[in-house]
């Protein structure tokens, strides 16, 4: 059985718990992987908010591996694999396999028949003799371990996802910060106003507190109230990423940068105890909504501009 446990960094999503885990477990540059963690853009697609409210890119997260650690990841859905079991049984002769689930349907989650939300897990083990699976979650107390039948892994499996490794890439300080400025910042303090444009007319059209946030005694379950603190979590591992390069690279005069990743962090954990208050008075202040979201977009084309110069004056022409 791999023995790896999963990384649970303050608002960690399950999805990032398991890469990082990964990449320890193989002695790969998991630092460089904080680098992902770092967007400005929230919003998506259509509906309430719960819905649109982003928690990462996975493009950038594919980019981050493939480009400056050296990993693919594969994913395959269930009409993909002829013969899933014995699809398992191979992969995991050579790395552990993840798997996409709802949490609705696990009953070792605290969304267990609450919410329904993405989530990810870790298959270490097949038992072909027992046929039962021994997985790693970041959910299940104590251990992190859980035991199941292998048939229930396969009915709540949507998809898997296979992590294979190849030699690191040697990198420059110079490919780095270009690759830091490319997919992270240059060009996006336009798309940081656009998006803030659309955030204020969806707070104004289609913003229904109670329906948003949902059963307030069981808060942990709400998916809005998640989805903001994975994000306040996401800047504070950026911070992470930042200083690892900082003492990898050499990359300097990240202070005020950092100041106000800090700060953007505490806005998110800040908007939501204003709604979670907000939720229990059964009243909101819109103006006061409206006031924490620009400001978090303000931080956010403040870092963009910052991180742009810094990156050029390290050296990244």
């Amino acid at each position: 059985m791999w023995n790896i446990n999963l990384d649970n960094l303050e608002g960690n999503f399950c999805f990032d718990s398991m890469i990082l885990a990964l990449l320890k477990h193989y002695g790969l540059e998991s630092k460089l992987y904080l680098l992902k963690k770092y967007y400005s853009s929230y919003i998506s697609g259509s509906g309430p908010l719960a819905e649109r409210l982003k928690i990462s890119d996975e493009t950038v997260s594919a980019k981050v591996l493939r480009e400056l650690i050296g990993v693919e990841l594969k994913y395959r859905g269930k009409k993909d694999i002829s013969d899933i079991y014995s699809f398992l049984i191979s992969e995991l002769e050579k790395y552990p396999v993840g798997v996409f689930a709802d949490p609705f349907y696990c009953s070792w989650t605290p969304l267990y028949k609450k919410a329904h939300f993405n989530h990810y897990f870790l298959i270490l083990d097949i038992d072909s003799r027992r046929k039962h699976c021994t997985c790693a979650d970041i959910y299940y107390p104590g251990t992190g371990l859980i035991s199941m039948p292998v048939d229930e892994l396969l009915d709540l499996g949507k998809w898997f996802v296979s992590f294979e490794a190849g030699p690191p890439p040697e990198l420059t300080k110079g490919e780095v910060f270009r690759f830091m400025n490319e997919t992270l910042f240059i060009g996006h303090e336009e798309s940081i106003n656009d998006e803030r444009l659309s955030f204020m007319k969806l707070l104004e059209e289609k913003f229904e507190l109670s329906s948003e946030i949902g059963d307030i005694s069981n808060a942990d379950t709400s998916k809005l109230l998640l989805k903001l603190k994975i994000i306040a979590g996401d800047k504070n591992a950026f911070i992470q990423g930042l200083q690892y390069v900082e003492k990898k690279f050499g990359l300097s005069g990240l202070d005020n940068v950092c100041t106000d990743l800090l700060a953007s962090a505490d806005k998110f954990e800040f908007l939501k105890g204003f709604l979670i208050k907000s939720t229990i008075k059964n009243r909101l202040d819109m103006d006061k909504l409206k006031q924490i979201i620009n400001s978090i977009y303000d931080l956010d084309i403040s870092i963009t501009n910052a991180m742009q110069k810094i990156l050029s004056r390290n050296g990244i022409i």
